[in-house]
């Protein structure tokens, strides 16, 4: 395979390993259980209320047309683990997006110099108000 043919992402330089190591993610999303369920909820929450409150507009009692009710919760549900779907994937794209430049200019991306605590620029000088 010549040089042209190489893809920058097989053999990302050296230089730049700390960068992407921090974009890496371990190769999965971390996201908690509230994060997981937080956009189906609430879509789910929003359908239901939303039937429940067209009945209560009507003055109808709430629970008439429970299966319409039930219907909207469960595409409101839907909307929402559709949107949680979109939200990764574009998070995904940009990560990327962000890793294909950090490769493209390693220059731009040295790696930052270790620092102790007890280095000079890490404690200030402490001003004294009296």
């Amino acid at each position: 395979m010549s040089s042209s043919e190489e893809k920058i992402w097989d053999k990302p330089d050296p230089k730049i390993k700390w960068a992407l190591n921090i974009l890496d993610g371990d190769g999965y999303e971390k996201a908690s259980i509230v994060d997981f369920f937080w956009y189906p909820m609430l879509g789910a929450t929003g359908g239901t209320l939303s039937s429940l409150a067209g009945n209560w507009r009507t003055n109808r009692p709430l629970y008439t047309a429970i299966h319409i009710t039930a219907f909207a919760g469960v595409a409101g549900w839907l909307a929402g683990v559709w949107f949680r779907n979109r939200l990764s994937q574009r998070n995904a794209n940009e990560i990327a997006a962000i890793k294909h430049y950090v490769m493209l200019h390693p220059e731009k991306f040295p790696e930052p110099e270790l620092k102790k605590f007890g280095d000079k620029e890490i404690f200030l000088d402490w001003p004294i108000n009296r």
